[in-house]
């Protein structure tokens, strides 16, 4: 934890704490560790050191740690010595050391391509042939362990385990009625479409602006988003998601199409504006909240919807 490494040992069913592990050196965070043998583990501080502890003592600060003020969050051990994640998608590989002044050598630095961000968790297959890691923006990526020592440090070595993930919150998701598709926005200003039977990103695009709701037409053709400048209708293509209409609603936080697909509903402050899917025209705005809806749905029918309000109100219209 932040200045604190603590040793204990167990006896007689009790934990015992043992000297003071770090010795005179000054308190750090120390963020991460690993067990490397029976006596020996690996600590990793948030200002990127990586420390050799013994039997409880210290014995050494590895002098090829990166020190570079960025913290090392993850470490995981392995047969041939340790590797440890750090800031920026960087991911150092270590291996004992034959010359005796220094316990472990780095012998492969890798850096996760188009993700600047920290490197939070480690693992190691059980045959050591893949490392998985696990990145601050939730990415998943993997690197062929078993081939470090033929593996280019300038090259991008990494593969996704699966398909790339929402990099923040996700704010909105609609699933579609007729085909097998979900769809998903986040504060990381991108809309995903997925495929549940296939467990597969169909398509993912990016905007500029942070996305807050989101509607599937119910013909899997077309999605309706919320954008913090503007309310968008959009057609979903083979491998894109493009623009269709814009209509000035800002910071759409509810919208939703009828369940014919006819019309959609989308939240405006304290009122609801209908518009019509195909014409994009203005059927009528409902008012009658006197704060901000939170939620708004549609009668199987379409004959009706229902809204309710931070004020406490439930209307149907």
């Amino acid at each position: 934890g932040d200045g604190v490494c603590r040793f204990m040992r167990v006896t007689d069913q009790l934990l015992k704490p043992l000297p003071g592990a770090m010795g005179k050196r000054e308190p750090q965070g120390y963020l991460c560790h690993a067990w490397l043998s029976e006596d020996r583990v690996v600590v990793a501080t948030d200002a990127g050191d990586l420390l050799v502890l013994e039997a409880g003592e210290l014995k050494a600060a590895l002098n090829s740690a990166p020190a570079d003020g960025a913290p090392i969050d993850s470490i995981a051990a392995y047969s041939k010595g340790f590797v440890c994640g750090a800031d920026d998608g960087m991911v150092y590989v270590y291996e004992k050391s034959e010359d005796g002044k220094e316990f472990y050598k780095r012998t492969k630095s890798f850096r996760v391509e188009g993700n600047p961000v920290r490197v939070m968790s480690l693992a190691t297959s059980p045959s050591e042939e893949q490392l998985v890691c696990s990145l601050e923006n939730a990415q998943i990526f993997v690197l062929p362990l078993s081939n470090v020592e033929i593996l280019k440090e300038e090259e991008m070595n990494f593969e996704l385990l699966t398909h790339s993930f929402h990099g923040r919150a996700i704010t909105g998701l609609d699933t579609c009625v007729r085909k097998p598709l979900v769809a998903t926005c986040s504060m990381d200003k991108s809309v995903r479409i997925w495929n549940y039977q296939d467990m597969t990103t169909d398509i993912h695009k990016t905007f500029n602006e942070e996305v807050y709701s989101v509607s599937f037409h119910p013909s899997g053709l077309h999605v309706l988003a919320g954008f913090a400048d503007k309310l968008r209708l959009m057609n979903v293509l083979i491998d894109d998601i493009r623009t269709y209409k814009e209509f000035a609603v800002k910071a759409c936080r509810e919208c939703q199409f009828s369940n014919g697909g006819q019309s959609f509903a989308a939240v405006n402050g304290n009122s609801i504006q209908i518009y019509s899917s195909y014409t994009c025209e203005n059927l009528g705005n409902l008012r009658g909240h006197s704060s901000k809806v939170r939620s708004i749905c549609w009668t199987r029918d379409d004959s009706r919807l229902v809204s309710c309000g931070m004020d406490g109100a439930v209307y149907e219209w």
